[in-house]
């Protein structure tokens, strides 16, 4: 019997943008489906969305963080209330919500765009956007007027335009370089610990100059991305590297310092330092504090909302959000990260640094520990939000071996890849209920919460 015919026109449908665009249309609807429903400040919401307000009636505060993220609450609060644009009620929390919704719908496409540029591939692309969709935390964070999302999306910026910048050349190449310097100094610009995605590329021009060194010491073939990137002259990387990030931090804190025309921008800075130097790190000072090294295995997540009624039947029914990503995602990502390591290990022991995929492995391994390990020497109350900037790159990872074993010529790895993104996708869909706030009754409430230390 013959094979049936495609037609023609299914085998030039543009199918990988069809996959990206359903992925971003799909991360929109979960993020803005519902928003308003807990129309209250939930978690840091309190905080956040009355600075906002603040800088709208023009009423001094002091915050210990910098300006960018409630500017843009701000901004997403004003352009609700103008005049045509009123979908809401006056106060209703879709208004200061919405922007955080559209950003961190935008993520899972920045990802895939970091992954192409690492390898050209297509099917790469779209597992690590995929699975970067499939997450609980960044669900759960795009959801409110929280900071997280911002530090996260305008750090993945910054390196997918560094990346860019490495793959085009003349005027585009300085174009990307300059956009590379102004989103990682607006990632710093909501927070500090935003560095870690400068830092993380910091470490892979380091380490791709050692590897220039080496290849030349051993005369053997330079990679194409090792030779791209020591090309560019010292002059373009300090200025997106440096120069820009640092030009940008300083000038966005001119409105916030109109408040404050006594105090100086370096006496903010130290007022700010004092504070988080002092802030304690037990229960005490919040319930749900977790050491640096607990977040891998998402050991202790964050309740933002916790509610409970009794239906008709007198039974109890639970409206809970967790601050939690998608415990099958988190952890097979930790276990590609140490396969990783162990590959590595194993090329430098035996000299194979000309291997083609050596530089993906070392950019992502570099850009995960540069965003998680310097927390080690945090001593002050931290959360497992603070994250969020490593295990992106753990998404990688994951797609990375999954990518690999999709394609590979043993039909038993590609079964095991098939099978990881299923169970991915169904903790995905398992734990939903307590990413958006769906109601549960209270079995179905405790089943999905696996350890006593998640409560």
């Amino acid at each position: 019997m013959n094979a049936r015919k495609i037609p023609s026109y299914f085998q030039t449908l543009p199918w990988f943008w069809i996959a990206i665009a359903t992925l971003f249309f799909s991360s929109l609807a979960l993020r803005f489906w519902g928003l308003g429903r807990f129309d209250r400040p939930v978690f840091d919401e309190v905080y956040y969305v009355k600075y906002a307000k603040d800088y709208l009636t023009h009423t001094p505060f002091f915050d210990v963080h910098p300006p960018l993220g409630k500017y843009l609450i701000a901004f997403a609060i004003w352009i609700s209330n103008l005049q045509g644009w009123i979908f809401q009620e006056q106060n209703s929390a879709f208004n200061y919500r919405w922007l955080n919704a559209l950003t961190g719908s935008l993520i899972p496409l920045i990802v895939a765009g970091i992954a192409y540029q690492l390898s050209h591939r297509r099917s790469y692309a779209f597992i690590a956007g995929l699975l970067t969709s499939a997450d609980g935390l960044l669900l759960v964070e795009s959801r409110y007027a929280l900071l997280s999302i911002y530090i996260v999306f305008f750090g993945l910026l910054g390196q997918w335009c560094f990346l860019l910048a490495l793959n085009t050349k003349f005027i585009l190449r300085w174009l990307y370089l300059i956009l590379t310097g102004i989103f990682f100094g607006a990632t710093v610009s909501v927070k500090w610990y935003g560095l870690g995605f400068l830092l993380g590329i910091y470490l892979v021009c380091i380490n791709v100059w050692l590897i220039r060194w080496w290849q030349n010491r051993l005369e053997i073939s330079i990679q194409p991305f090792v030779r791209k990137l020591t090309q560019l002259k010292i002059i373009a990387l300090l200025l997106a590297l440096a120069i820009v990030p640092a030009i940008f931090y300083c000038l966005i804190w001119i409105p916030h310092l109109q408040f404050y025309p006594n105090r100086g921008f370096w006496a903010l800075h130290e007022k700010s330092w004092t504070f988080h130097q002092q802030l304690g790190n037990n229960a005490k000072v919040h319930p749900y504090c977790s050491p640096w090294y607990s977040w891998v295995l998402m050991i202790r997540p964050v309740a933002y909302l916790y509610e409970t009624t009794n239906n008709s039947a007198n039974s109890k029914i639970v409206y809970d959000v967790h601050g939690m990503g998608n415990p099958i995602l988190w952890w097979l990502s930790a276990i590609a990260i140490l396969f990783l390591i162990g590959t590595l290990v194993q090329k430098f022991i035996f000299h194979r640094t000309n291997d083609s995929q050596l530089w993906i492995k070392l950019y992502i391994l570099l850009n995960y520990g540069a965003n998680w390990l310097p927390w080690m020497l945090v001593h002050r109350c931290s959360f497992i939000y603070y994250y969020l900037g490593a295990v992106v790159f753990g998404f990688l990872a994951i797609a990375y071996w999954v990518d690999r074993c999709l394609f590979s010529n043993n039909r038993w790895w590609r079964a095991i890849a098939v099978s990881i993104i299923f169970a991915i996708l169904w903790g995905f869909v398992y734990w939903l209920p307590i990413y958006l706030g769906l109601p549960l009754n209270d079995e179905e409430f405790h089943r999905r919460m696996w350890f006593d230390s998640w409560y």
